[in-house]
């Protein structure tokens, strides 16, 4: 193997920020790679995965993010050269995964054969979004046919899977985003209504799309947003709490009381973190990708080339500017 292989390209946080961090807020370096040992193998990432969660940046550290990679040496016999593994790698472009190593949350593992199907799906419809999607709807809401169901965030990669699956189960999907393309988006994905909280006002809209209340609460964005579908509530609705992009960089975090409607109307509200769900994980993978291949499934994925261009995309990302799943292409 080529010397060159041993140096990875590595972002490293350095700062901490509040708000939507800067570009001198990251800085990338050289990371000179050890030689592998017994039960070691060496990546090379394809696909990274960028994701609005603040858990993933720590100052003086590389942020962490999901990968597609292929492996380019291995010592270990489970993992073999040229298979796909996703990991959550971060933003590097090589990486050893060392034998023993504890890995907090998804362990690495090797992408099942997926047929023809682009392999950034590994990252997307077939990774942590779509599984997120799956499990949160059927295991955390319980969704069931005839419910009405409101997904925030909903032109995101999970809110907009997540989305599809209700529908599949034969839900009324209202969706809440922020601009009327992903409006479009989403009517081309057979949502049946959408609402566009810069313009529309959110209590109106769920009066008017969901006049008996809602069943059931996709929640990615947190804030004032979720406060408004909690008060539209049903009596016993059920919440699935996937995020909180709308808080995670707001300096001025706000959001109405909302104790009072929980308590009364007997909401469940149910925190989603995907690891939860590993031992189940390929059932979650084997049934988004029948659905795909179905044609009730979609996704849409955007690239943006150049390792050197992953802090802008996570900018971007912050700033609203994509929907679907965001990539950094190598």
């Amino acid at each position: 193997m080529s010397e060159t292989l041993r140096i990875a390209k590595v972002y490293i946080c350095n700062n901490y920020f509040t708000g939507i961090p800067k570009l001198t807020d990251f800085q990338v370096v050289e990371e000179t790679l050890g030689t592998l040992n017994e039960g070691d193998y060496l990546v090379e990432a394809k696909f990274i995965r960028i994701s609005p969660d603040p858990s993933e940046i720590t100052p003086n550290s590389t942020p962490k993010a999901f990968q597609l990679a292929r492996i380019v040496e291995s010592r270990n016999p489970s993992f073999y050269v040229d298979d796909f593994v996703v990991g959550d790698f971060g933003w590097r472009t090589h990486t050893i995964v060392r034998a023993g190593t504890i890995v907090e949350g998804l362990q690495p593992y090797v992408l099942p054969e997926i047929g023809p199907v682009p392999k950034s799906y590994g990252v997307g419809l077939f990774g942590v979004p779509g599984i997120a999607a799956y499990f949160g709807l059927l295991k955390v809401c319980e969704v069931k046919e005839g419910d009405v169901i409101v997904v925030s965030s909903a032109a995101g990669a999970v809110g907009s899977c997540a989305g599809q699956i209700a529908r599949i189960k034969g839900c009324k999907i209202i969706g809440i985003t922020s601009s009327e393309e992903k409006c479009a988006w989403l009517k081309e994905l057979h949502f049946d209504h959408c609402i566009n909280y810069k313009t529309d006002d959110i209590t109106t809209k769920l009066k008017e799309y969901a006049p008996e209340g809602v069943d059931c609460y996709f929640d990615n964005v947190g804030g004032e947003i979720s406060s408004a579908v909690i008060y539209e509530m049903k009596q016993h609705g059920r919440i699935c709490i996937n995020g909180a992009t709308s808080l995670y960089y707001n300096e001025e975090k706000k959001a109405s009381e909302v104790q009072s409607p929980i308590k009364m109307k007997m909401v469940r509200m149910e925190g989603m973190n995907v690891s939860r769900y590993e031992d189940d994980w390929y059932q979650g993978l084997y049934r988004n990708y029948q659905w795909y291949f179905e044609g009730v499934l979609k996704c849409k994925e955007t690239f943006i080339e150049k390792f050197e261009s992953t802090s802008q995309t996570f900018i971007d990302v912050l700033n609203g500017k994509y929907f679907g799943n965001v990539m950094i292409k190598l």
